[in-house]
């Protein structure tokens, strides 16, 4: 995932050239005759370094961490090696009702260069340093780094005092460990042909329908929330609201967080199904002229019975599909009688539909697919197939290298999916040229062993008492 990235160290004399200072905490350690130590840097300073990292990822930006609030407090932290910038670490803290402890989490942290290993001595005690001062009792990371190049990582991690949860399998991490990751550094022509069949049959199809789409804002987001509770309906999940939605929005900024929603008008569809119609029942006619020839020389003198009975299957083939095309324009003129007729003749013809949307989010190289949600209505319109490669070729066009579909458990045989609850997630997501990136997972650092063991306690206990619940 570091094509084309540089090492993302900045100097002192470009932080100093931004505002909007992020927070600066007194520490500086000596190790191996250099200097290390945290500054005072602009968010904008602090982001870019972010940005241009190996190794980045949208949650290590001090935008994101004004997501989680008022939930998580944040502190950035920049950490310096004689004058250069070599690291970062967006710190999460939870405080823990009742009592003076915190958990501290860094999603997809640090950003540091693994290969180094006093510069990853200097991060840990950095952030060590500042999860004191909340009262921490663990510091929690997973590194988007991927596993098949992740040992020096793994071992200077565990140097330094951090616990590996393993190579887990599942959604139950913090993030999950698996994404599906689609590479869109090529021409559009190389990603589309990257894709299995089905993806590009649908697309081909979708494109024909000449659904809308638009970057809507936070002018988008109550459609998004209505749109986003039908999917959560139909496929049993927790759903955010709009307040959440335009927080990610206002957050990140126009830059970095887009809403789009794809629509369509009651008068388009109208024609589309009339349209739709047409073509079955002239594909319905053509198959009944075959049929009636067919039978007219069943009935001739000259054909023998081995003829016969070969025509007679045919026929039979031919009332099948006649049969299914029936079908198919009844429910078209059901449709058409029932709903669309009415709503175009009552003046509603141009009232937009919107059939599906997608929060997008941005962090140097990569364009993040955050949340999507489509309507029950019109599916066979395929509207997610059309806003999938409309929102590739958007994020080509902003210069972004890769395109994440999101988290899956990490099970890809046919087996091993019967475990995976998640499933439809892996197959949807499998068909648009993605690989499967792996990344190294989740490491605690212990900071207050009792304190820890307390907690596993609590949480054990308030794990049983929600079972019982069930």
């Amino acid at each position: 995932m570091s094509k084309n990235m540089n090492n993302g160290q900045l100097n002192t004399e470009q932080a100093s050239q931004s505002t909007n200072m992020t927070f600066s905490s007194e520490f500086s350690c000596n190790i191996s005759d250099h200097v290390y130590e945290i500054k005072s840097v602009s968010t904008d300073y602090f982001d870019s370094f972010v940005k241009q990292h190996p190794h980045t990822d949208v949650c290590q930006m001090s935008t994101w961490a004004k997501v989680k609030e008022p939930a998580w407090n944040s502190e950035q932290v920049a950490l310096f090696c004689d004058g250069e910038m070599v690291g970062s670490a967006s710190l999460l803290f939870r405080k823990i009702p009742m009592t003076p402890w915190s958990l501290c989490y860094s999603p997809r942290g640090f950003l540091v260069d693994f290969d180094k290993a006093d510069d990853v001595e200097a991060m840990v005690k950095a952030c060590k340093h500042v999860a004191k001062k909340h009262g921490t009792f663990e510091i929690k990371i997973d590194p988007n780094i991927e596993r098949k190049i992740g040992d020096t990582a793994i071992n200077r991690l565990k140097e330094n005092g951090f616990s590996h949860h393993g190579f887990t399998m599942g959604m139950g991490d913090s993030q999950p460990r698996f994404a599906m990751i689609t590479d869109i550094d090529r021409s559009e022509e190389s990603v589309f042909n990257s894709f299995e069949k089905k993806a590009q049959r649908f697309i081909n199809k979708s494109e024909k329908f000449q659904l809308d789409i638009k970057e809507y804002g936070k002018s988008g987001s109550a459609i998004f929330e209505d749109i986003m509770n039908i999917t959560g309906k139909r496929n049993n999940f927790f759903t955010r609201d709009k307040a959440y939605f335009n927080k990610v929005l206002d957050s990140l900024g126009q830059d970095d967080a887009e809403l789009y929603l794809v629509s369509t008008t009651y008068s388009h569809i109208y024609q589309i199904k009339i349209n739709e119609k047409d073509t079955l029942v002239k594909e319905k006619n053509s198959f009944e002229k075959k049929k009636a020839k067919l039978l007219t020389k069943i009935e001739e003198d000259s054909v023998d019975e081995e003829t016969i009975e070969s025509f007679k299957n045919k026929v039979n083939n031919f009332e099948d599909k006649i049969d299914k095309l029936e079908v198919k324009i009844n429910a078209i003129s059901e449709l058409i009688e029932s709903s669309l007729e009415e709503k175009v003749k009552g003046g509603e013809g141009e009232e937009i539909i919107y059939l599906s949307g997608a929060l997008m989010v941005y962090c140097g190289p990569l364009a993040y697919y955050l949340y999507g949600a489509s309507s029950n209505e019109y599916r066979d319109l395929l509207p997610n197939y059309f806003m999938q490669w409309e929102l590739m070729k958007i994020a080509m066009w902003k210069g972004c290298k890769f395109y994440d579909f999101g988290g899956v458990s990490g099970y890809t045989e046919e087996d091993d999916l019967e475990k995976d609850h998640a499933a439809g997630l892996y197959y949807f997501k499998k068909v648009f040229g993605t690989h499967l990136h792996e990344r190294i997972g989740e490491f605690d650092l212990t900071i207050k062993p009792g304190v820890k063991k307390l907690f596993n306690v609590a949480m054990n206990l308030r794990k049983f008492i929600l079972s019982l619940r069930k």
